[in-house]
């Protein structure tokens, strides 16, 4: 029988570490604001509640021009 080790890969490492991730994510967040529509949310009585965006696009597989993974490239750190 032989012994079996796994190592985690080299993205999960970095993103392991707490100035990577970090980084990676304010890039991430400000690669998919870029990218993707916003819109405001109001409450009842016209004021902001929050800021969403989306891309536009029904989520469901079924529909051809959705892709889900488009703005979800590897990066260099």
């Amino acid at each position: 029988m032989h012994n079996t080790f796994t190592f985690p890969s080299k993205t999960y490492t970095d993103l392991d570490q707490p100035d990577i991730y970090q980084r990676f994510m304010r890039g991430y967040l400000e690669l998919l604001r870029s990218k993707l529509q916003q819109y405001k949310v109001m409450d009842q009585n016209g004021d902001l509640r929050e800021i969403r965006y989306s891309c536009g696009q029904d989520h469901d597989p079924r529909n051809p021009a959705w892709k889900p993974f488009k703005y979800l490239v590897p990066a260099a750190f």
